[in-house]
């Protein structure tokens, strides 16, 4: 049984120098896509948040003379698209059971809806009112508890009382 000669050798070193070589290639070219993918998947989340952070709503007060002020909220959709099934709970100040502000669909814009006892009032545009709507920003008992829609996209959002966005149960991004 012979050994083999040197050219032999040499091309057997040469076939196992390729295989390993290859094997470092598939290696990094995985790496590589790994990356990509994270990229792709980092790009496709804020897109996916983009407008579910252009949509948020707060409890405002309209200051009219010499009526009593009025309260309210503005729900502002600052993004370039329509958004759905809005539904906004509200605490007020004397610990009343208001009911939940829905809207079946929120243009662009920012609209105020008057509260009117438990129910509310149909929404107009902040910018229509002669009188100031300003925003209540000092009051703990009144304000936003949960506010939940739907963007362009199908997916579901909920913006807590913090203020923070997430998805809403059961929704995928």
């Amino acid at each position: 049984m012979t050994m083999g000669t040197l050219p032999d050798w040499i091309a057997a070193a040469a076939a196992l120098g390729a295989l390993f070589a290859a094997i470092s290639a598939g290696r990094q070219a995985k790496r590589l896509f790994d990356i990509e993918r994270g990229r792709d998947h980092a790009v496709e989340e804020r897109r996916s948040r983009s407008q579910a952070e252009s949509v948020a709503a707060w409890v405002a007060a309209q200051i009219t003379d010499p009526k009593p002020i009025s309260y309210g909220v503005v729900v502002r959709n600052a993004s370039e698209d329509v958004v759905y099934d809005i539904d906004v709970k509200v605490s007020d100040k004397f610990d009343r059971d208001v009911s939940n502000l829905h809207l079946q669909i929120l243009p662009p814009g920012s609209f105020y809806v008057a509260q009117a006892g438990k129910d509310w009032a149909f929404a107009a545009e902040v910018q229509s009112f002669s009188e100031e709507i300003r925003p209540v920003t000092k009051s703990a008992k009144i304000g936003i508890l949960n506010l939940e829609f739907r963007d362009a996209a199908g997916s579901k959002w909920r913006r807590v009382n913090s203020g923070l966005l997430e998805p809403a149960d059961g929704a995928t991004q």
